[in-house]
């Protein structure tokens, strides 16, 4: 009886000290069994393949369909900030994937009410690496301001990649808004 009672004291510790990090947590990484991964993940993988082969019409078809016209069309113009951040760049993202040996991608789905109007349904990062230059660990749930953290802190350890990918109208769309390991001096450089 008595070890009981410690028991159910444990197990009540353990519920209130886990229950705020699970209420607070707004984002998770999907299992390969979960139904989101299994409807996104091939999409993900077309659009890998799209950028590599330069195939434009099917990384613009990706786009949200009012988006797609201006996307196309960014990614013809060799001086728009889009093609340069995909295939220009020093590390650019078609380098990237040519050159990594080993490929990880990931998929965080996280939840936040402001993002409820870029697209109503299921909203998803998807973080691209090389594990044989960086292993990046990926707790399975934690709050979006935390991931940010750790892809800042990932990002000065080896290249990693982000981009977003939102569900609308039943089809998976993404956002051009990529995020390379140094956004910020990319978005600063002057155009040509």
């Amino acid at each position: 009886m008595y070890l009981k009672k410690i028991y159910l004291v444990i197990v009540a510790l353990a519920y209130f000290v886990l229950q705020p990090t699970v209420l607070l947590a707004d984002c998770k990484v999907l299992s390969q069994k979960s139904s989101v991964y299994q409807g996104l993940m091939p999409m993900v993988i077309k659009w890998k393949d799209a950028l590599l082969t330069k195939d434009f019409h099917k990384l613009a078809i990706f786009a949200i369909p009012d988006q797609q016209k201006y996307v196309l069309s960014d990614l013809k113009n060799t001086k728009s900030d889009l093609y340069r951040l995909l295939y220009e760049e020093k590390d650019s993202i078609y380098k990237f994937l040519k050159r990594a040996k080993k490929l990880k991608i990931v998929l965080v789905e996280c939840f936040k009410e402001e993002w409820a109007n870029s697209f109503p349904g299921p909203r998803v990062q998807v973080y691209y690496y090389d594990e044989t230059e960086i292993n990046l660990q990926f707790p399975p749930s934690l709050k979006h301001e935390e991931l940010s953290e750790k892809y800042t802190e990932w990002s000065k350890k080896g290249y990693v990649f982000v981009h977003h990918w939102g569900k609308e109208e039943g089809k998976w769309y993404t956002n051009y808004n990529l995020l390379p390991e140094d956004a910020n001096n990319k978005n600063s450089k002057s155009k040509d």
